[in-house]
């Protein structure tokens, strides 16, 4: 697991930037989480097989509270790799590692 947390607005000076980044691996994925502010960036790499992960994957993120306002994905190699940028929907709290501990439990399901 490698990630860090950080504050900060640049010498001291004007609003304090709330961001965050985490990285958690399982057999089967790894899974890295990066929030700036309201964003929430998610980068899922996962090894192929048969039945693809993308729609409970989706699911998961619509019930952290997330808005995905994009979505990609392809093939490197032997791997799935999918990246959603997703916003903070207004009122809640998101952090990196629910949002890792979630999709993690969910791709290892499949």
């Amino acid at each position: 697991m490698n990630g860090g947390e950080q504050e900060g607005g640049g010498l001291g000076k004007g609003p304090r930037l709330r961001s965050s980044w985490l990285q958690r691996r399982s057999k089967e994925a790894l899974v890295d989480v990066r929030i700036i502010e309201d964003e929430v960036n998610i980068k899922i790499t996962k090894k192929k097989k048969a039945i693809g992960c993308l729609l409970p994957v989706s699911r998961a993120i619509d019930e952290l509270q997330l808005q995905v306002l994009n979505l990609s994905g392809g093939i490197i190699g032997e791997c799935h790799v999918y990246m959603f940028n997703t916003q903070i929907m207004e009122g809640c709290s998101v952090y990196a590692s629910a949002v890792a501990k979630k999709l993690i439990q969910i791709i290892d399901m499949y």
